[in-house]
């Protein structure tokens, strides 16, 4: 149940709508990860997003490498990072994909 963030760094294919493409991307992203991103989280839905992270237990790399697979359709060219804020260690653990990169721990 620690912190994470994830940023994805893409170049796009060709003129799609980004209102469209923004809503679609975030989506499936969301449903890889299985998790909804806590800025848009409501007060009465703390205790059900708690037992949903439980069964969600991802190890960064993991977590990396469910959101590249999901972007890889979407994008000619791509990054992820994505970083676990540690609560009881003095680092943080990151994971990096880039298209046709592999992961760099």
């Amino acid at each position: 149940m620690q912190r994470a963030k994830a940023k994805v760094t893409g170049q796009l294919v060709g003129n799609e709508d980004l209102g469209d493409f923004q809503t679609t991307v975030v989506s499936e992203i969301i449903d890889a990860v299985g998790l909804v991103p806590i800025p848009i989280m409501k007060r009465t839905d703390e205790l059900k997003w708690c037992q949903k992270a439980a069964k969600y237990n991802l190890f960064v790399e993991d977590a990396a490498r469910l959101i590249a697979n999901k972007v890889d359709d979407w994008f000619k060219d791509w990054v992820v990072v994505c970083e676990h804020e540690e609560s009881i260690h003095q680092h943080n653990v990151v994971a990096v994909c880039r298209k046709d990169g592999g992961t760099l721990l």
